[in-house]
């Protein structure tokens, strides 16, 4: 049997302990995971493996959205019930329950004042169910639709049904699973009185206020009931027939490929490469952040979009979608992006009326992060956050759409639901997972969109010494990115993790050829380059034999250590050269590979180890040091 997970989505009094009760009996209650019995949402945010890769079911009261975090294929299963029916049902549990969160909030109230004046009631019975089951991120439920829900339910990998046909739905999953034909499906939390026969039913007031709450949710539930009373269930192979026709309501492509394109992250070269994936006509011409300004029809038509957009506009595209972005280290990102600017012709400059770049070419880098105008400020302040907060903001006072201590956590929830994740600083890795998200093959070369040495010969750009980083600067760097930074820090912990104290890692490096490609052609077993974090730790790079002949440049990055770090370079567990770096900032050295040393130590590696001399003073806090090949010469030594 395929290594799946069931995810329940548990609709509140829609069955779900019942269910839970029959997984138990199947799996045992080890092997059922149960959100606020044996996990936490947090959890669910994180997607963490070693929570969910113990439980065969996971289940709770959450949204689709979270569902899909949770690791591994999954089977989802769901009920759904009346709109009505539910609110009564849930309102008559919270008063029999003394622990209840909102027994207390409701106690003396009347249903119909219930539904008015007790937010956190009313939010459990407004649309939830279409919130629950459609793939709509949390922070846009809001804007939920009936197409959404259906657009999800009809992907292929539901098994669903309404309350009066459960009993068949458990027993298309135990014949479809090869579960034990025995154990048949109950009820748990079964009240006396049926709901259906509540006296609740009598009150007006309160019943044309659900359903005017429930317009989407009564949507949804007429459609299924429709399908339902000719086919029972809804399961993979007995969708609806409305399924041949899912194109027309969705667009011609049921699945939309978008690149969130943050400025200096690499998003270039990812859009050169995808680009050709795709036939001229279905590639949305919008590169910047105007979509809405699209009909939503047209945008239905178009199966790849790419470019600076912000979280609100990709997540309001019609249909399913698949999003991936890129991150950067944010204070060289923006120093990337001066030096872009400023590399632009007075020409163009004024031939296109570029009026940021014509502010980057003006000013001087200090100059530059204190302006205000022109959008400056949605490029260079926290962009990253504000980019995946919703829709690109930036108050008079620069504030943000959130309170400052929420940015960065709402930030990365949205980050972390997408498709992919890339990280410039390791750019291989990122863009097979980029390309492997979409369902394309990644290239054996990497060629670079705009290699910034090479901006001379374009004829819109000239050559420009690249700035200086005075303290003054860094100072403002460090402000201007102090959440994305924070960002950053998680994207790169939760998808290129740094090195722990005294990891060793090792792999083989080839070249191809010695061509402009990022990493220079270098192909690795795993990524192009690493982080440490604690001292004397060891890095091992082991070489390809014939390299012998080349010499190679090392090149790293000292970004946040006690001086005195060294390189150490080994030849079969002999030292035969070092290399200091005194300071802070980029330094690179020639190291000849050479027959000769091969001979003499009989090996084809060598060993390249980072840490300290002995004796070195080092300090305990946490530091980087980005260590990556950078080229090497085609000349034999």
């Amino acid at each position: 049997m395929r290594n799946f997970k069931f995810v329940f989505i548990h609709i509140h009094k829609a069955t779900g302990s019942s269910a839970r009760e029959f997984f138990e009996r199947v799996y045992g209650r080890e092997s059922v995971g149960w959100l606020g019995r044996d996990f936490e949402r947090n959890d669910l945010l994180a997607g963490d493996c070693e929570v969910f890769n113990r439980y065969k079911v996971v289940g709770g009261h959450f949204s689709f959205d979270l569902a899909r975090r949770v690791p591994g294929e999954k089977v989802y299963v769901s009920v759904y019930r009346d709109p009505v029916a539910r609110a009564i049902s849930l309102y008559r549990f919270i008063l029999r329950k003394k622990i209840h969160h909102l027994n207390e909030a409701l106690a003396g109230m009347s249903f119909s004042d219930a539904v008015e004046n007790c937010p956190q009631f009313r939010a459990q019975i407004n649309n939830l169910q279409s919130k629950y089951l459609a793939d709509i991120p949390l922070a846009n439920q809001r804007k939920v639709s009936c197409k959404d829900v259906l657009d999800n339910v009809f992907s292929g990998s539901f098994y669903f049904s309404n309350m009066e046909n459960v009993a068949q739905l458990f027993d298309r999953i135990k014949k479809d699973f090869s579960l034990p034909k025995d154990i048949v499906y109950g009820h748990a939390n079964k009240n006396n009185t049926p709901t259906e026969k509540d006296s609740l039913w009598e009150d007006q007031e309160a019943i044309s206020k659900i359903q005017k709450l429930n317009a989407i949710d009564s949507e949804v539930v007429g459609f299924f009931d429709e399908h339902i009373s000719k086919n029972g269930i809804i399961f993979p192979e007995n969708l609806p027939e409305d399924k041949e026709n899912k194109k027309e309501r969705k667009g011609v492509h049921d699945m939309k490929h978008i690149l969130l394109h943050i400025p200096k992250t690499g998003g270039t070269t990812v859009h050169d490469l995808l680009l050709d994936k795709y036939p001229q006509n279905l590639v949305c011409p919008e590169r910047f952040n105007s979509l809405k300004n699209i009909p939503i029809e047209d945008l239905g038509n178009y199966a790849f979009f790419s470019g600076h957009y912000d979280w609100q506009a990709v997540v309001n595209l019609p249909g399913l979608k698949k999003i991936v972005s890129l991150f950067r280290n944010p204070e060289k990102r923006i120093v990337s992006l001066y030096h872009f600017w400023q590399s632009h012709s007075w020409h163009h400059i004024n031939k296109n009326d570029l009026k940021g770049v014509r502010l980057a070419k003006a000013n001087s880098l200090l100059d530059f992060l204190n302006l205000d105008g022109m959008g400056i400020p949605a490029n260079i302040d926290n962009a990253a956050v504000r980019t995946f907060l919703g829709r690109m903001y930036v108050g008079p006072d620069r504030e943000f759409l959130f309170p400052e201590d929420e940015v960065v956590e709402r930030a990365a929830e949205n980050v972390f639901s997408l498709s992919a994740v890339g990280v410039v600083e390791f750019m291989r890795p990122s863009v097979v997972s980029i390309m492997n998200a979409f369902g394309h093959e990644a290239p054996d070369r990497i060629p670079v969109a705009r290699d910034s040495s090479l901006f001379h010969k374009n004829s819109a750009m000239e050559r420009v010494a690249r700035p200086e980083i005075t303290v003054e600067v860094k100072d403002r760097l460090s402000y201007l990115c102090r959440y994305d930074n924070e960002l950053y820090k998680r994207v790169l912990d939760r998808y290129y993790p740094c090195l722990s104290k005294s990891e060793v890692v090792e792999f083989e490096a080839v070249n191809n050829e010695n061509l402009r490609f990022i990493g220079e052609g270098w192909d690795y077993v795993i990524g192009e380059g690493c982080y440490l974090r604690a001292e004397k730790s060891t890095f091992l790079l082991r070489l390809n034999p014939e390299l012998s002949k080349y010499k190679l440049t090392i090149e790293g990055e000292l970004i946040n250590s006690t001086d005195g770090l060294v390189l150490f370079f080994s030849v079969g567990g002999k030292l035969v050269s070092e290399y200091n770096f005194s300071s802070l900032g980029k330094k690179s050295l020639s190291f000849d590979i050479g027959s000769a040393l091969i001979s003499k130590f009989g090996v084809a590696k060598i060993d390249i180890k980072i840490g300290w001399p002995e004796g070195a003073a080092v300090s305990d806090s946490d530091f980087s040091f980005l260590f990556r090949l950078s080229s090497f010469t085609s000349s034999a030594i």
